[in-house]
């Protein structure tokens, strides 16, 4: 069973339209599981193993590369249900959409910290990274210099990992 680790204590889902608390400081694939099980949605085999999936690679993947590695666990959903199933996982906040310039949908598990990525522009891989110490203070500027409310932001670094330069 694989784990992602989440450094904030508490961590709110939305399911069924009320909010569940996770009070530990692990996620794991059977916990989520679990929760959706109690908020009355089926586990189906396509679900259960698109969120292992996304569990173990720990990074944002495109449907197609989410559609290969179930094919390599033997799980064959059509692909209008994966798109279905990776759109109902970001709706119950369990996943999160990203895209990057490529204009590319990824989808990865929605820690409670939030991370940037740095994108190789060689390999193509996607890796997490976190600046949130000095971010905070530039968005604190930003919002009181401008008069403008911050939402939420999207930054990614483009350049050449360890393997290819």
């Amino acid at each position: 069973m694989q784990v992602i680790l989440i450094s904030a204590i508490l961590r709110l889902s939305i399911f069924n339209s009320s909010y569940i608390l996770m009070s530990s400081s692990e996620i794991t694939s059977s916990e989520v599981l679990k929760r959706l099980r109690e908020s009355g949605y089926r586990i189906t085999k396509s679900r259960k193993a698109t969120l292992e999936v996304l569990i173990q690679k720990q990074c944002a993947l495109s449907v197609p590369e989410v559609s290969a590695l179930l094919l390599e666990l033997e799980v064959k959903p059509n692909i209008s249900t994966l798109y279905r199933e990776l759109q109902f996982l970001t709706e119950q906040g369990i996943t999160q959409e990203i895209v990057l310039k490529d204009g590319i949908m990824r989808y990865e598990i929605d820690q409670a910290n939030h991370h940037h990525h740095l994108v190789c522009n060689a390999c193509e891989s996607i890796e997490p990274v976190e600046i949130q110490k000095h971010l905070q203070s530039v968005e604190q500027s930003i919002q009181s210099e401008k008069r403008f409310q911050i939402l939420s932001h999207s930054l990614e670094f483009y350049g050449l990992c360890e393997s290819c330069h």
